[in-house]
């Protein structure tokens, strides 16, 4: 086990990448399912010079309308660009390390800061088969206030305001330990 102080993405992720010595580094969050096919043929890209690379991804579930209408159009322009989702990130260790990890200024958004730094440096796979993740955020009572703060974020980030991802405060829902509806003492 590894024992991180900073309640931070990146900072954790990080700490799970100086843990290890593997020559190969797989994030995948704790409510992400990653097929046997998608670690295959992950390592298959490594192995064949990829320097790292992401999939698809896939929810658990079903949640609201509107915000599954949202999460499908971000993933078009996701995908467009092939980079990584921070539930699933794979990277070659000496590439990882040579871009700093990930970046821990960042709150949220730390995965398309490493992927746009590992594509600078090498061939970034991107994978078309899906990791499967949680949509418990959408689950938990949080839709149309999820929606409408993931879609003002969405819309900052893209026009280059991006202040509020490197906030822990400002970032309450990915944060604030709600999981089902449930408060979970953090």
């Amino acid at each position: 086990m590894v024992r991180v102080e900073k309640r931070q993405i990146a900072a954790v992720r990080n700490a799970g990448a100086r843990a290890t010595t593997a020559p190969y580094l797989v994030f995948a969050d704790a409510d992400t399912w990653v097929p046997e096919t998608v670690l295959r043929h992950a390592l298959l890209e490594l192995d064949a010079g990829a320097i790292g690379g992401g999939s698809r991804v896939a929810f658990d579930g079903r949640g609201q309308p509107l915000a599954e209408s949202f999460v499908e159009a971000f993933k078009v322009v996701w995908y467009s660009q092939e980079l990584a989702a921070g539930c699933f990130v794979f990277a070659r260790r000496d590439a990882f390390e040579a871009v700093g990890g990930f970046d821990e200024r960042w709150f949220a958004g730390e995965e398309y800061w490493l992927s746009r730094a590992l594509k600078a440096r090498g061939r970034f796979a991107f994978l078309h088969e899906e990791v499967v993740t949680s949509a418990r955020k959408q689950r938990a009572g949080l839709g149309l206030g999820m929606l409408l703060r993931m879609m003002g974020l969405t819309a900052m980030f893209f026009a280059g305001y991006r202040r509020p991802l490197r906030s822990r405060e400002r970032l309450g829902f990915w944060y604030d330990g709600a999981r089902e509806g449930k408060p979970v003492d953090v």
